[in-house]
């Protein structure tokens, strides 16, 4: 085993590659932001929920005698979970990013429409925070069939995915935004 050294000059160019891994981040446009969101995200995540919706459905029938509350709860909260992403990701790309990209329509107004889908992600991580607790943080039950768990595993993935790009707004688009209307 090779024990790593640090250096104060191996910590400090670690922490520029950081700084300009970040400076990255924020020098992107903000069409280019949404595109990125659009594509690493949105669709990336829809595709995630269809596998999911197809495992949970043969878990259902495999593994419904053995684990019926359990599948009857994941079952349920994911079609609930998945109608409310559907929802919110047309509400963004249909209203809300047209709106933030329109150059004319950048005011208080439009910023409304913003925390509203700030509200949203709220909501979201309230539901994957309820995924996560009511499933033991995506505890594979031991006597389940190999569709859940594909399933779980698939789950705790879109989940950490959700998270994050919910950071990425959050965090780094909509304060973007809010500059651009100031």
């Amino acid at each position: 085993m090779q024990i790593k050294r640090f250096s104060l000059k191996h910590m400090r160019e670690e922490a520029a590659a950081d700084a300009a891994t970040e400076e990255e981040k924020t020098v992107r446009s903000l069409p280019e932001m949404i595109d990125d969101v659009i594509r690493n995200y949105h669709r990336t995540e829809l595709s995630q929920m269809d596998d999911i919706e197809v495992l949970l459905r043969q878990a259902l029938f495999a593994d419904y005698a053995k684990n019926e509350y359990q599948l009857l709860y994941i079952h349920s909260k994911f079609a609930e979970f998945r109608a409310s992403l559907e929802q919110h990701f047309a509400k963004e790309e249909a209203i809300v990013f047209p709106l933030m990209l329109d150059e004319t329509r950048r005011n208080r107004a439009s910023w409304v429409k913003v925390m509203e889908l700030e509200n949203e992600h709220s909501q979201a991580e309230e539901k994957i925070w309820d995924l996560r607790q009511n499933t033991s943080y995506f505890s594979i039950p031991s006597d389940s069939c190999a569709a859940m768990q594909d399933a779980y595993r698939k789950l705790a993935v879109l989940c950490d995915g959700i998270s994050d790009h919910i950071a990425e707004e959050n965090g780094v688009i909509f304060p973007a935004y809010e500059k651009l209307i100031e």
